[in-house]
């Protein structure tokens, strides 16, 4: 995979993260003035060009949530230290009321980060079987969750209170991706390459759309799933490195995408999501970054890729957006950028196994020099080039 990412082209290889200084003013005080400590900013594209993405924060366990024992904790409970609790392999990921949900595949349960509670807990069934190694979750807006398990064969269902409700499937299935609209479950069976709808109530099979092949429509070991607000739905056809649409019928509507190594290509596509604007989201575990493409499947940005810096990743593999709780995270945003929504990835590797990102653009009346500390273009990661955009302009709220 290094390789890959060594002979990526100049264009992606100069959009790795580039982190920005904010040094923010002096705090007075009665006879001197004491200097705030210095916060940093990973954003994509890169300095100086206008921001769009923000790497907020990573997770890998528990102690990552979970503040540290005070003083008194310590009078009242001992000093022993906090267990730990990591995050070992985590591949889907959703969002939903100020939890992370987390599908670690070696953890028959799903991991949950609670971010105002500053805990983790676990979501798992009660009886032994019915979850193995998941693999892919979607949230409805009614708080169930529906819970891709390679191994068990099936979705498993939970409430809105995180209770085990029941499964839905049969024989001969392989659910490695799921998506939700309206009461209709979309999910991605690996073994019989197709995408397989059910009444997410009921259970009941309605229909099947694609088939293996490689011709439009047709696709082989089709892996994430997403749906846009029109209830089309995306799958990603990773044999053949592309992206399919299909209207909520199943009517094959275009594809975009072909193996390669550079923007608009893809050489190990995982999963997706597509957000309000219909901007495509698409995980690439060899490229090690996200890119983005306009609803007419042009390539706008991507972000991420590997290094040693804030927002990096390694190995990446699941992707969900999410729209509220950005109070969460209102500290580690600067006040010249307006947050839209969430993305959080999983990585498989690193020490950063869930990371965080903002969508958003500048204020109104704000330039990036209102977040940089420097004019100058500041190091990071394993490119020092000179900033350069690729594809279209994602859509801007301002105009």
């Amino acid at each position: 995979m290094k390789a890959i990412v060594n002979n990526l082209s100049p264009i992606t290889r100069a959009a790795l993260a580039i982190s920005v200084s904010l040094l923010l003013g002096l705090a007075g005080g009665c006879t001197q003035q004491v200097s705030a400590p210095q916060k940093h900013y990973s954003f994509w594209p890169p300095f100086p060009q206008d921001p769009r993405i923000l790497f907020l924060a990573s997770y890998s366990a528990n102690t990552d949530i979970e503040p540290p024992k005070t003083k008194l904790d310590e009078i009242i409970y001992g000093k022993d230290p906090q267990s730990l609790a990591m995050i070992s392999n985590p591949y889907g990921v959703a969002m939903w009321n100020g939890r992370i949900y987390v599908c670690d595949t070696r953890n028959p349960a799903i991991e949950i980060l609670d971010l105002r509670k500053h805990e983790m807990q676990l979501m798992s069934a009660p009886e032994a079987g019915k979850l193995g190694k998941p693999v892919a979750i979607a949230i409805a807006a009614d708080g169930n969750k529906y819970v891709a398990d390679v191994q068990i064969g099936a979705i498993a269902v939970f409430d809105a209170s995180d209770h085990f409700i029941r499964q839905i499937g049969h024989e001969d299935f392989k659910p490695v991706g799921v998506a939700v609209y309206g009461r209709e479950l979309y999910v991605t069976d690996h073994k019989a390459n197709h995408v397989e709808v059910f009444d997410r109530f009921s259970g009941a099979s309605l229909r099947t759309i694609g088939g293996f092949g490689q011709k439009p429509g047709q696709m082989v070991g089709p892996l994430g799933i997403a749906t846009d607000d029109q209830g089309n739905i995306y799958v990603d056809d990773i044999i053949n490195c592309r992206v399919q649409k299909f209207a909520p019928d199943g009517k094959f509507l275009g594809a975009f995408g072909s193996l390669g190594d550079h923007p608009g290509t893809f050489t190990r596509p995982k999963h997706l999501a597509v957000d309000h604007d219909g901007v495509i989201y698409v995980v690439d575990a060899a490229f090690q970054n996200v890119q983005m493409f306009d609803s007419k499947f042009r390539a706008l940005l991507f972000f991420g890729n590997p290094g040693d810096y804030p927002g990096s990743m390694d190995l990446p593999a699941g992707i969900s957006l999410h729209d509220s709780d950005l109070d969460l995270f209102a500290d580690r945003i600067p006040d010249a950028f307006e947050a839209q929504h969430l993305i959080l990835v999983t990585n498989q590797f690193g020490d950063h196994k869930v990371s965080v990102y903002a969508l958003g653009h500048l204020k109104q009346g704000r330039t990036i020099n209102d977040i940089a500390g420097s004019n100058g273009v500041v190091s990071q990661g394993t490119t020092t080039q000179p900033a350069t955009g690729v594809g279209a302009p994602l859509p801007d709220q301002r105009e």
